[in-house]
């Protein structure tokens, strides 16, 4: 369409969320451009039945994380979403990842009031294996020969469809940082019986 539209799509792709990265790219829009963006994808409606597709990536991913209910993480993000009580809300509201965010932030805080301790995290990978990690807090060290940091958040996927934080962890076993995908968190433990009280 000789829009600058797509190209700002794809210029962050894996790097945000690909709902924010679609609000971003309309923003820099015109109403002209928009318009033209609105007519064709009308068009497509008409063409390919778009909103079929849009309908049936939705239950899929609806489906595959029904799946997944008992996990941590979906658990400690169902009160985020029930705040919302409209289906449109609640589904964008997962779309944002914004239970996402809040549960990396909490374990970022319970990591910083532990540290030097660990947490023990089971995760499903993103091959599908259930793998088990200890994380802890680690300060970023920069050195002559070299620096350790976390690593940049990023999104799987190529859509809102597939796509979920991994966020990084220091693996205090393999002294390394680590993605974890964080809808994906099957359990929370501590050597601490008041954190796992609070992880429960």
């Amino acid at each position: 369409m000789k829009i600058r539209f797509w190209e700002s799509m794809s210029e962050n792709k894996g790097l945000v969320n690909p709902v924010q990265a679609i609000l971003t790219a309309k923003n820099s829009l015109t109403d002209g451009e928009m318009n033209k963006v609105l007519r064709v994808m009308e068009d497509l409606k008409v063409k390919y039945r778009y909103d079929e597709y849009i309908k049936r990536c939705d239950e899929a991913r609806e489906e595959f994380l029904s799946d997944r209910e008992e996990y941590f993480s979906s658990k400690m993000g169902k009160p985020i979403a029930e705040e919302n009580s409209s289906k449109m809300s609640t589904v964008l509201h997962d779309m944002l990842g914004v239970s996402d965010l809040v549960i990396c932030n909490w374990l970022d805080s319970i990591l910083g009031k532990i540290k030097p301790e660990v947490l023990g995290v089971d995760y499903e990978d993103l091959d599908g294996n259930i793998k088990n990690v200890n994380i802890r807090a680690e300060p970023i060290k920069v050195t002559k020969d070299y620096v350790s940091a976390p690593l940049i958040d990023r999104y799987t996927g190529s859509s809102q469809f597939d796509s979920f934080l991994l966020r990084s962890f220091f693996d205090a076993d393999e002294k390394e940082w680590i993605y974890i995908p964080v809808r994906f968190i099957i359990s929370v433990k501590s050597a601490n019986t008041q954190i796992n009280s609070e992880t429960s």
